[in-house]
This record gives structure tokens, C-alpha cells and sequence, in this order.
């Protein structure tokens, strides 16, 4: 399964272009790794590639058809939006359970099925144990890791996660980069994410999407993607890409190098 744009272009009335032509894929055991500064039209990327928000001009493609046009769209699509806290005071299996909903009718009841699917997805990503507590009394890290639980409760082909590591502490932020290559890789999910981390997504992608504020982007395999001049002009500051090996573990280290305007 393949999830594509063609020739997107997005600006809010009133104002200049924000995306202008994007065209980039992901299909199922890939990770797509988005990377931009503030302001350029990451989260409303994602808005319009999932009909959120409508296009200007291009499309969104699911296996080579419209998914403006598909209603069935949310059974094959997990959402893990910019992280929230609950307004209601629901349980963490409650808060999964709501992930059951493009599958139900409209007065419908979760049945008992639903409900072990919904533990089952609490147990795929290590918090089974968060079941029974409120949303609103778990950490950060915990929470995140429950609002993943509920985007697999789908059922879905692709995941599609608005910073999902963002205000976590290190060790989350690891936790949450295991979830997701373990999805991908073992499950055969494909992942779309926004970070602002690239040496998250230099640890995670098999293809980035980098983006500036003069709506331009870079679409391509990490290796040819990720490359040392491209972040820098991504991220609006030189930076240096060094390989760090310990033991038989190996990745990456991003060294800011200044801004561009002491430079």
C-alpha cells in the first residue's frame, strides 16, 4: 500500500503560498521523516494530505486512488495529532477504545471484540499496565504512548504522528522512537512524522521530506535527503553530521555550528 501526494500547494486566504508543488510516498515498512523551522507548513501539510484541510491545487493518493474520495480513509489511517490533554476524565482504555470509531456505527457500542483489540494495542506498545488510569494523571511519555495505542486501535496501514516526541524527557523520546521502528519494522506499518529533531529522524527515516519558509522542500532516501547542506538549509543554520559508533551500535550527532546571521 502507498500513501502519495502529487503537486500539493496549500495557502491560508490572504496570505502568500505556504506549500507550493509538494510531491513525496511512503508505502507500508517505510518511515517518512518531516523536517522544517517554525512556520513552514509542516502540521498543515499533514492537514491537507489527510482532507482536513482542503487542497489549493494537487492531491492526496491512497494505492493510486483519491483520498478526498475515499470515506473509508480513517480504517487505514492512524492520527496521532500534536499532543493534547484530555478535557474528559477518561481512562486510558477508554481513551483507546475512541480509536474504534471509524468501525462503528453511529449510535454503536464498543463490543467486547473491540475492547480486547484495544488492550491488545496497549500491550503493542508497552503500556498495558496504564489501562485503568486517567489520561489526565499520566506523564508526558505515558500519555504519548496511549494516543498511539488509540491510532492503532484502527486498525490502520500507515501512521501519521504531528511531533510525537516533542516536551518529552530523553528516555521517552527513545521509548517512542522504539514504538515506531518497531511498527514499521516488524509490523510493516508505514510512518509519517513531524520532528524537529534531525538527529530523530537521521535514527529513523528511510526517506525525508525537508521543507523552508519560502514554501520550497527536498523529497528523498535519507541518505541523499538528510545530508549536511540540506538541513542547513532546512534549519536555517550550518550544522555538522557526525557518525558515532559504540560498540556495535552506531548514529548520528548534529552539531549546530551558529546561526546564519553571526555567519
Amino acid at each position: 500500500m502507498k500513501l502519495e501526494v502529487r503537486g500539493g500547494s496549500f495557502g491560508y486566504p490572504g496570505g502568500p503560498p505556504l506549500l507550493r508543488g509538494v510531491s513525496f510516498q511512503v508505502e507500508g515498512g517505510e518511515v517518512l521523516s518531516i523536517l522544517g523551522p517554525n512556520g513552514a507548513g509542516k502540521t498543515t501539510l499533514l492537514r491537507c494530505m489527510l482532507g482536513l484541510l482542503n487542497w489549493k491545487e494537487g492531491q492526496t493518493l491512497l494505492d493510486g486512488q483519491p483520498l478526498a474520495n475515499d470515506t473509508r480513509r480513517w480504517q487505514s489511517i492512524g492520527y496521532v495529532p500534536q499532543q493534547k490533554r484530555p478535557a474528559l476524565g477518561c481512562t486510558a482504555l477508554e481513551m483507546v477504545l475512541l480509536g474504534r470509531s471509524p468501525h462503528l456505527g453511529l449510535l454503536a457500542q464498543p463490543t467486547a471484540r473491540d475492547e480486547a483489540l484495544a488492550w491488545e494495542c496497549l500491550e503493542r506498545v508497552g503500556a498495558e499496565a496504564l489501562a485503568n488510569r486517567l489520561c489526565s494523571q499520566l506523564s508526558g511519555g505515558e500519555y504519548q504512548l496511549v494516543l498511539f495505542a488509540r491510532a492503532l486501535a484502527v486498525q490502520p496501514r500507515f501512521l501519521v504522528l504531528d511531533e510525537p516526541e516533542a516536551n518529552l524527557d530523553f528516555k521517552n523520546q527513545q521509548k517512542v522512537l522504539e514504538v515506531l521502528e518497531r511498527l514499521c519494522r516488524q509490523e510493516g506499518l508505514g510512518v509519517l512524522w513531524i520532528t524537529h529533531s534531525p538527529q530523530n529522524a537521521l535514527a529513523l527515516a528511510d526517506k525525508a521530506l525537508l521543507l523552508n519558509r519560502q514554501g520550497e522542500y527536498r523529497f528523498g532516501p535519507a541518505e541523499e535527503a538528510l545530508t549536511e547542506e540540506n538541513l542547513s538549509w532546512c534549519l536555517e543554520m550550518p550544522l555538522k553530521l557526525c557518525r558515532v559508533q559504540a560498540g556495535e551500535k552506531q548514529g548520528w550527532c548534529v552539531l549546530p555550528l551558529g546561526s546564519r546571521e553571526k555567519g
